[in-house]
């Protein structure tokens, strides 16, 4: 997999929570001036997207290496993405993962160190938990993980067919 690191504006939140899922570095603000969205992407080399014509415009203008989405679904969205910055196969791994809501990198974790953390009937269910050191959510590959997989090969066969 390429190494990406990305910063997606307040428009685009679903799409940063997937970038993530599927193992990106993806910074997410919702509250955050346009100004500061291209200093970061500066200072640590990120890809901007962005759904805001002008903010794509500023981003180019200052060397900033930006995609512009049109927001017509995460999917199609992520598809514009991957084929605008290289990126040719993507593969949900869970292992790979970061979290969704913070970004950070998951740990692997039994169900010893996650017992009061999570019900009993989902402690009983799973063997493998996914834990944020960063705002302590666990995570487990419950019925939400088909529906990656399958959002997954949508987006790859975006990919193959746009190639």
């Amino acid at each position: 997999m390429i190494s990406v690191s990305f910063i997606v504006d307040g428009m685009l939140g679903s799409l940063s929570r997937k970038l993530r899922m599927f193992g990106f570095d993806t910074l997410y603000y919702n509250d955050t001036d346009d100004d500061k969205l291209i200093e970061i992407c500066k200072q640590q080399d990120r890809i901007l997207l962005t759904c805001d014509k002008m903010l794509f415009q500023r981003a180019m203008n200052a060397g900033i290496n930006s995609v512009l989405l049109d927001g017509s679904g995460d999917a199609n969205d992520m598809a514009h993405v991957f084929k605008n910055t290289g990126i040719h196969a993507i593969e949900f791994l869970p292992e790979k993962s970061r979290c969704p809501l913070c970004n950070s990198i998951l740990d692997i974790r039994d169900k010893d160190s996650v017992k009061k953390l999570v019900p009993d009937n989902v402690l009983n269910a799973q063997e493998r938990f996914y834990f944020c050191k960063q705002c302590n959510k666990v995570y487990w590959e419950g019925s939400h993980m088909k529906k990656l997989q399958e959002f997954g090969l949508n987006v790859q066969r975006m990919l193959n067919h746009a190639s």
